[in-house]
């Protein structure tokens, strides 16, 4: 994944739900669930990265994610990818 480099932005606005946030970075998934379970895995083999969250009150448990943890986390490893549907149908 991509780190953030100081030309890089990312817009976090308030607490975003555990399973959310792992869907961003694995849209492959089947579903949150899978999802969830393989950004855990990979918190806990990112020693860095667990640390991290750990000193701002992260656990195995945590279901909702500050600005602080999701900052962590795309600083750490970089954002996730988003994809933006657009509901304009073009001719």
């Amino acid at each position: 994944m991509k780190q953030l480099t100081n030309d890089d932005s990312w817009v976090i606005n308030g607490f975003k739900p555990f399973s959310d946030l792992a869907f961003e970075y694995f849209p492959n998934c089947a579903n949150h669930d899978s999802a969830s379970k393989k950004l855990r895995t990979e918190i806990e083999a990112n020693e860095l990265l667990k640390n991290r969250l750990e000193a701002n009150n992260y656990t195995r448990k945590t279901i909702l994610l500050s600005p602080i943890q999701q900052q962590i986390i795309a600083s750490t490893i970089g954002p996730p990818l988003i994809t933006i549907k657009s509901a304009v149908q073009r001719k």
